[in-house]
């Protein structure tokens, strides 16, 4: 059940290219019912750990820095330096500025593949540049486990720097109940809210 769940990719053939590789990966994670990982990050804003869970275009990123909630149509941001959650109806770029894993949904699309000179023993590491000379993101290492072809680590450099996500779990098709993808209000009583909508 496990290596059901986890085993998304399957394993990188021989004679697979790296375009190929990340089509396959690329549409078993946009397909999936429901994606639910730990990981830590580190980047210009600090260090953190935390969980993402999404289930179509439904997601929840929550850090001890920073979290975002988005339910399909509306996305609350909570800010904890501030004591603020905002709240949007965002357009695509601003979904993607709050998701770090929309690099891996988006893959096929919005990058060329390429091997890394260096391949780990058990893992794969994908150098993706973007095909759009507007991309804010400038180029993303990405390591997946050689098994399995899920992520283990993403490295992604943009204009402000370098954000490292390495990924502790990652589960897909597991029960995420709809209330996960709503601003907990309960969670922050003394937060303030403002509706930017």
């Amino acid at each position: 059940m496990l290596l059901a769940l986890l085993g998304l990719g399957g394993a990188a053939t021989a004679k697979e290219t790296a375009p190929a590789l990340i089509a396959r990966c690329s549409k078993a994670y946009s397909t999936a019912r429901s994606l639910d990982v730990s990981f830590s990050m580190s980047g210009k804003m600090g260090t953190t750990s935390g969980t993402f869970k999404c289930a179509g275009r439904k997601f929840a990123f929550v850090t001890g820095m920073a979290s975002s909630w988005f339910n399909g149509r509306d996305m609350w941001t909570y800010n904890p330096r501030t004591n603020e959650t905002s709240i949007i109806t965002p357009d695509a770029e601003e979904i993607a500025q709050n998701n770090p894993f929309a690099v891996i949904m988006s893959m096929s699309q919005n990058f060329n593949a390429a091997y890394a000179k260096n391949q780990p023993t058990g893992s794969i590491v994908v150098v993706l540049l973007p095909k759009s000379a507007k991309s804010q993101i400038k180029k993303v290492l990405l390591t997946l486990d050689a098994k399995r072809c899920v992520p283990q680590k993403i490295v992604i450099n943009d204009a402000s720097g370098t954000t490292t996500v390495s990924v502790k779990r990652f589960a897909a098709n597991t029960a995420v109940a709809a209330s996960a993808f709503e601003y907990p209000k309960g969670k922050y009583p003394r937060v303030k809210v403002v509706d930017l909508r």
